[in-house]
C-alpha cells in the first residue's frame, strides 16, 4: 500500500508587500512637502489678490512670470514623484493578489488611494498658515 504524505506549503516572502508599501508612503510624504511649497509660493505671491475677491484677470504679467517661474519646481517634481507613487501602488496590488505581504499589499493600496487628497490638504494647511 502506498503511503503519502501531506505536502508542504511554501511560505511566500513579504518583501514585495513591503516594497511597494514603502514606495506608496515614501511618495506620500515627498508629495505632501512638494505640495506645501507649491501654495506657498502661491499664497506669497498670489494670495491677497485673489483671495480679498479681486478679478482674477486683475494678475499682473510679473506675478504671473514670477508664479510660473517659481511653481514650476515644485508642480514637475509632484509629476515624477506620482508616478513613483503610481509604481509602488501596482507593486501594492500585484502583492495583494499574490499573497506576498498581503496586510502591507493593502496599506499600500489605501495609502495610495488617499495620497492624491493630500494636495488638498496641503492647500488648507498652507492657507492656515498664510491667515486665509
Amino acid at each position: 500500500m502506498p503511503t503519502y504524505e501531506t505536502p508542504t506549503v511554501a511560505r511566500k516572502s513579504p518583501i514585495l508587500g513591503i516594497i511597494g508599501m514603502g514606495i506608496v508612503v515614501v511618495a506620500a510624504v515627498i508629495f505632501f512637502i512638494l505640495s506645501l511649497g507649491f501654495y506657498n509660493t502661491v499664497f506669497e505671491i498670489w494670495g491677497p489678490e485673489l483671495l480679498s475677491g479681486a478679478d482674477p484677470s486683475s494678475l499682473t504679467r510679473e506675478m504671473i512670470e514670477e508664479m510660473s517661474a517659481r511653481g514650476a519646481g515644485p508642480i514637475a517634481g509632484m509629476m515624477g514623484i506620482s508616478v513613483v507613487g503610481i509604481i509602488g501602488w501596482v507593486l501594492s496590488i500585484v502583492a495583494t493578489v499574490q499573497n506576498k505581504g498581503r496586510i502591507f499589499g493593502i496599506i499600500g493600496i489605501v495609502a495610495g488611494i488617499i495620497a492624491p487628497f493630500l494636495f488638498v490638504i496641503a492647500a488648507g494647511v498652507a492657507g492656515a498658515a498664510y491667515g486665509y
